[in-house]
């Protein structure tokens, strides 16, 4: 009965209409009321499985409407989509083609340079949890996200992805005053519900994190939902009677679609739909090994990480520089990796042949990715406009949507697990589901929210 706490009364109405039912193994008077309290007419029945009583409640008082940020309330569509153009064919865009295809959509992807060419063909990549002791929305995604992925996974028969994928424990070197203090407080905070992290001296441990070939896990999202890229770079998206159309310089595309999903990183901002979106590209160079520079085991992280040797290859990444556009491998950004990892991790690169990538990292100035729907954003201004004068616009309706235009971008370099979770909470708000993730979380992610920082600073125009 310990689980049923207020909280979860209230996300349960939340999630509920009149005429919801459920019913719990639970028939303790504390749980009773708890959900009458909540708008359930409970009642006591027979149990089963050997146990004497249960309860079943339905929710008969309606659920009054939430007015205060009317600008995140999730849009409400008639009809459901059955196509879908997903334009990208990186981790964003092949992660929700796998989620769209399960749901028995009909999927086309389109991406110019065909499948994981640009930052999602990096050779190994984890997917590990956000080191913070906070509950923000930050930590809560990308701990959901972490999740997500490793039980996706998991429930993969061993045969189909062991050529992506490696549970494997990684170790958080914490070498200033700050970092332990971070790692002490996780694990204080945590260890009451779930001890994932353990702390020995100045050392993180976590285990099960997904070590992951990002370019073969792109391959298995398409190959488990049949798909091949069509190696078109779309340009424009128009929206009439009811459907999305797609052109490019060849052309328009001959089929139509109810859906589309913009998942190109940092060139959806070519689209007039996703323009005003606040990402920008961040470049990275890795250094890739064809022999062990170090024998651990572990993932090992501090400023940079160094992956186990797998796949006959150890990688040690990864720079981080705004405002590079440079796409060749620097000499100068080795020696920067090897001189780091040398003083972090015990390296030893002595006549190892090395190679090197660079790739562009798609980032939102608040380290939250972008997803979900996409606002009329012209419409968004004006109507929300008195915010910038300070007025309160939490009686208003909600924003005006594009109808079935979503976005998954932004996810920087935790596009491996946060580009899945961005595919469910997609596909769910597509279909008219509660989202699978906290409202707090969903505000932090929402597009919009740029919108509303102009508005809230006097910038918007």
């Amino acid at each position: 009965q310990d689980m049923w706490t207020e909280q979860v009364c209230k996300n349960i109405v939340r999630c509920s209409k009149v005429g919801t039912g459920l019913s719990t193994f639970t028939a303790a008077g504390a749980v009773r009321r708890a959900l009458s309290a909540s708008g359930f007419d409970v009642v006591k029945c027979q149990g089963f499985s050997g146990k004497r009583e249960m309860l079943r409640a339905t929710l008969s008082s309606p659920v009054p409407p939430t007015k205060k940020l009317p600008f995140y309330a999730i849009p409400n569509s008639e009809t459901l989509p059955e196509s879908v153009a997903i334009i990208g064919a990186g981790l964003a865009g092949c992660s929700m083609a796998y989620v769209c295809s399960k749901r028995g959509m009909r999927v086309s992807i389109f991406d110019p340079n065909g499948c994981a060419q640009a930052a999602s063909g990096n050779p190994a990549g984890v997917a590990g949890p956000a080191l913070s002791a906070s509950t923000d929305a930050f930590a809560q995604y990308y701990f959901q996200a972490w999740q997500s992925l490793k039980q996706f996974a998991l429930a993969t028969p061993e045969h189909d992805h062991r050529s992506w994928f490696q549970l494997v424990e990684s170790c958080h070197y914490l070498n200033d005053d700050r970092s332990l203090k971070r790692g002490k407080d996780l694990c204080r905070d945590h260890a009451q519900l779930d001890a994932w992290a353990e702390l020995q001296e100045q050392k993180l441990l976590i285990k099960d994190v997904p070590l992951v070939n990002p370019g073969q896990l792109c391959q298995f999202y398409l190959q488990q939902s049949g798909l091949l890229v069509e190696k078109n770079e779309i340009d424009q998206l128009h929206y009439k009677n009811g459907q999305w159309s797609l052109s490019s310089a060849a052309g328009a595309i001959e089929s139509s679609f109810d859906a589309v999903v913009i998942a190109n990183a940092q060139s959806a901002l070519h689209f007039e739909q996703s323009s005003w979106i606040e990402t920008q590209e961040v470049r990275g160079q890795l250094a890739i090994y064809d022999s062990a520079i170090n024998k651990s085991k572990q993932i090992q992280q501090a400023e940079y990480y160094l992956t186990p040797f797998w796949q006959g290859r150890q990688v040690l990444g990864a720079t981080y520089h705004r405002d590079d556009s440079c796409s060749d491998v620097r000499q100068s950004d080795h020696e920067l990796l090897e001189k780091e990892g040398s003083q972090l991790f015990e390296i030893d690169c002595t006549a190892q042949r090395m190679q090197g990538r660079v790739g562009f990292r798609c980032c939102g100035p608040d380290r939250m990715p972008v997803v979900g729907p996409l606002v009329d954003s012209e419409d968004f201004l004006q109507r929300y406009a008195d915010l910038q004068h300070g007025r309160d616009c939490s009686q208003l309706e909600a924003p005006a949507y594009l109808p079935h235009c979503y976005i998954s971008s932004g996810h920087g370099s935790r596009g491996i697990s946060g580009s899945y979770l961005a595919a469910q909470l997609i596909a769910d708000q597509m279909f008219g589901y509660p989202a699978p993730v906290s409202l707090s979380t969903w505000h932090a992610v929402a597009p919009q929210r740029f919108l509303l920082r102009r508005l809230r600073r006097g910038t918007a125009k």
